[in-house]
Order: structure tokens, then C-alpha cells, then sequence
């Protein structure tokens, strides 16, 4: 049996991985290493979790969780989109957060958001818009959301499966997630990938 205070610790870590590539692309900035204008938006992407884990203290989490995922896919998605795609891609991410919203509190709408999200965010980095052959990054994107997402259907759908579990496993795949975007983000071979493309 785990004790509250171990659940509010496990919570508390799980928090901070959002601000995991943020700040270790400042500590490698304040270094002297240049850092690509699109790793510092994709580390923002995977902050909007955090600042969602905040929000959630002072509203309803479950609005919360519909609304944030889309606005996180807009900004890692809209990374390796040219400008007219990316425009595309947020108005149909932002009618996703506001039938999310209008939805929430029914069965399953947190899941049906998470799913059209992280998958979306998966369909553009594994091959709907291959962007790079040399691929650490997609990688890290992959397993951030891709993997992140199975391990959450196992948490949200499959109430009768042991929680802490399918739940380590989601804060797992989102950590490994965010230490291979570290990794990946300042190798000379992920810089043509984080390349802005002009429209």
C-alpha cells in the first residue's frame, strides 16, 4: 500500500519532469553552447505540462488535462511544420482543447484529447514529414509521446489494472522522453531537424 506522502512525492518529481530540457538547455546556454530557436520551443513544449501540473492546483484538473495536450502538441508539432501547416495544425489543436473543454468530466475525453495530441505529435516526427535520416530527436519525441501515450491508455482506460505501475511507467516514458530530447537537442546532427523552415 503506498502512503499519501509518498504519492505526493511521486507527484511532486513527476512535475518537474516538464521543466527537465528547459533547464538543461539554460545550463548549457549559460555555458557558451548556441542552442537552436526550435529546441528552446520544443523544451517549452515540454514545460507546458508543468505550468498544466500548477494550473491544476488552482482549477479543476480534469479541465486542465483536456486543454493542455493540444497546446503542447501545437508547439513541439509546430516545430517541424513550415508556417502555413503550422497554422493548420494549431486551428485544429485549439477546436481540439475546446471540445475537450466543452466535454470534460465525461468518460473518457481526457483520454480521447491525450490520444489525438501525442499521436499527432507521433505522426509528424516518424515519417508523415520525415525531416532528417539521423534521428535521436524523433526519437526522443517518439518515446516522450508515443510511448508516454500507450503507458497512459494503460493508466486511463484499464481501471482494474494495478495504478502505481501503469502510472511509473508513464512518468517513466516521459522522463527517458525528456533526457534523449537533452541529449538529442544539442548534437551537431539534430541541428538540420531543428532547423526553422521558412513558408
Amino acid at each position: 500500500m503506498v502512503s499519501a506522502t509518498e504519492t505526493a512525492v511521486v507527484a511532486a518529481l513527476a512535475q518537474l519532469i516538464g521543466l527537465v530540457p528547459v533547464a538543461w538547455l539554460a545550463w548549457r546556454a549559460t555555458g557558451g553552447r548556441a542552442v537552436e530557436p526550435a529546441a528552446w520551443w520544443i523544451a517549452l513544449g515540454f514545460a507546458v505540462s508543468w505550468i498544466a501540473d500548477e494550473a491544476a492546483h488552482h482549477a479543476r484538473p480534469e479541465l486542465v488535462g483536456v486543454i493542455y495536450q493540444p497546446i503542447q502538441a501545437a508547439i513541439i508539432g509546430g516545430v517541424f511544420l513550415d508556417r502555413r501547416e503550422a497554422r493548420w495544425y494549431a486551428t485544429a489543436l485549439a477546436g481540439l482543447g475546446i471540445v475537450g473543454a466543452a466535454l470534460w468530466g465525461g468518460a473518457g475525453v481526457d483520454t480521447f484529447t491525450e490520444s489525438i495530441a501525442d499521436l499527432s505529435i507521433v505522426g509528424i516526427v516518424s515519417g508523415v514529414r520525415p525531416l532528417w535520416r539521423h534521428d535521436p530527436l524523433r526519437m526522443a519525441l517518439l518515446v516522450a509521446f508515443g510511448g508516454s501515450w500507450l503507458a497512459w491508455l494503460a493508466v486511463a482506460s484499464y481501471p482494474a489494472l494495478p495504478r502505481w505501475p501503469s502510472y511509473l511507467a508513464y512518468q517513466g516514458a516521459r522522463l527517458v522522453g525528456a533526457l534523449l530530447f537533452c541529449r538529442a537537442a544539442l548534437r551537431p546532427a539534430a541541428r538540420p531537424a531543428l532547423a526553422w523552415r521558412a513558408a
